[in-house]
């Protein structure tokens, strides 16, 4: 089982546990009476700015889940967790001030894609369609025989460096 701690300040806000076990009935666990939806993105601080990594060329990269999160980071890079593909929350675009590209690296599947038009009303909603035009760009990491694949399996598999220096071309 993986932990993840979510804190934008100097106290934890919740946890999240993972189950690897892939016949686990539930994938996501909280402590009782906590919240599995937490209120802040991973590695996000309490104004919703990215906490660690330093992209080139002030990118900051949104996925969902933790592991794909912590993949990015390994990388170098900001990354932003989303808990969850419904797990968007609107507020979270305020973390994008001063970006200069926000690059939604996407799974493919439906709910990827929804999350996907969550943030983008967010971002049309804040900070409006010129900005959001200019900004936000949604990427699918393919592997070389065309399979959609995740953040996290692109770093096992050894392409995740090479996709995120494709990514920041300019």
């Amino acid at each position: 089982m993986l932990v993840f701690g979510y804190s934008g300040g100097p106290r934890p806000e919740s946890l999240r546990f993972r189950q690897n076990d892939p016949n686990a009935s539930l994938r996501y666990l909280s402590l009782r009476g906590g919240r599995n939806q937490p209120r802040l993105a991973y590695m996000s601080d309490l104004t919703h700015r990215p906490r660690l990594g330093t992209s080139p060329r002030g990118i900051v990269y949104v996925v969902e889940g933790e592991l794909n999160a912590l993949s990015v980071i390994q990388c170098g890079r900001t990354a932003l967790g989303v808990p969850g593909a419904r797990g968007w929350r609107s507020a979270w675009a305020h973390g994008f001030a001063g970006a200069q590209r926000v690059v939604l690296i996407l799974d493919g599947d439906r709910a990827s894609r929804a999350m996907a038009r969550d943030i983008t009303d967010s971002c049309l909603e804040l900070w409006g369609p010129e900005w959001t035009d200019l900004h936000l760009d949604e990427v699918l990491l393919t592997s070389s025989d065309g399979e959609v694949m995740d953040a996290n399996d692109a770093l096992r598999v050894g392409t995740l460096e090479s996709m995120l220096v494709e990514i920041e071309r300019p």
